[in-house]
């Protein structure tokens, strides 16, 4: 296995997804992730266009509220499944309990529904704060439908 490229997009920078696709590949990028609200048609156009691939969709916030996490990752999984997402970002506003397996379980199942997995992200600045938490939320969503997210700017 080589080493891949791949640009996680600030949501700050002012650049339209077409351009910042095409200066991505000019880069040497093999993959850029891309904002929910940026995921459409015109966007999955400007993916073949350069030939790059969209190896995440940004991002399913879990929190307490159980309709409005699920509700997201309905739309998240409609998203990615235009734009053929790889991942789907998963970040915690609550940690792992009995009541946030179910919905986790359940936004994974969503997001296998149309080919993409859920990335879950640990951070130091959350309730998941570790690899081994991670893990364990990864072994909830299942490990055919999650994987761990691990980002150097958490350590």
């Amino acid at each position: 296995m080589g080493i891949e490229l791949a640009l996680t997009p600030d949501g700050r920078w002012e650049i339209d997804t077409r351009g910042l696709l095409e200066a991505a590949h000019e880069a040497g990028f093999s993959a850029v992730g891309l904002a929910a609200g940026r995921a459409d048609h015109d966007a999955a156009a400007a993916y073949a266009a350069t030939g790059l691939r969209c190896h995440e969709l940004l991002a399913l916030v879990l929190s307490d509220d159980r309709e409005a996490t699920l509700s997201a990752a309905e739309r998240l999984a409609e998203a990615a499944a235009v734009v053929g997402a790889e991942w789907v970002l998963t970040v915690f506003q609550t940690g792992l309990t009995s009541q946030t397996a179910d919905v986790i379980e359940r936004c994974a199942a969503m997001f296998a529904e149309v080919g993409t997995r859920m990335a879950v992200e640990f951070s130091p600045l959350g309730p998941v704060t570790s690899i081994s938490a991670g893990l364990e939320i990864v072994a909830v969503a299942g490990a055919e439908r999650a994987g761990l997210m691990i980002d150097t700017w958490h350590f």
